[in-house]
């Protein structure tokens, strides 16, 4: 479900699990139909990655289920990965109106 939104984000996808703000300005370069799974690849990418670090870290790290990830858009209009989060709880105050309204931010709980 999509719904149109705040100042900060044009569009917000709203998922059982969790919801993803969509910036004013990377809106017309993302392809909502395509959304999701764009989203999937480049989060299991990551997750790839940051498994193996945590392969190689002494004592481990701990995880927590609910995680947030922003993605940009390229100048070539490629959707990229930008940074990750995670912790116990959301807190809406940690999302920044000014960065979200350049990203693709997707926050979820994760199993």
């Amino acid at each position: 479900m999509t719904h149109t939104a705040g100042e900060g984000h044009a569009a917000c996808r709203r998922k059982r699990r969790g919801f993803t703000p969509i910036g004013r300005a990377v809106l017309a370069a993302v392809e909502l139909e395509r959304l999701d799974a764009a989203l999937d690849r480049l989060e299991e990418a990551e997750e790839e990655r940051f498994r193996a670090i945590i392969a190689q870290t002494p004592g481990g790290v701990r995880r927590y289920a609910c995680r947030t990830r922003s993605y940009h858009v390229r100048d070539d209009g490629e959707l990229v990965f930008d940074s990750a989060a995670e912790g116990p709880e959301w807190h809406a105050g940690a999302l920044d109106g000014d960065v979200i309204a350049r990203r693709v931010v997707r926050q979820r709980w994760v199993d």
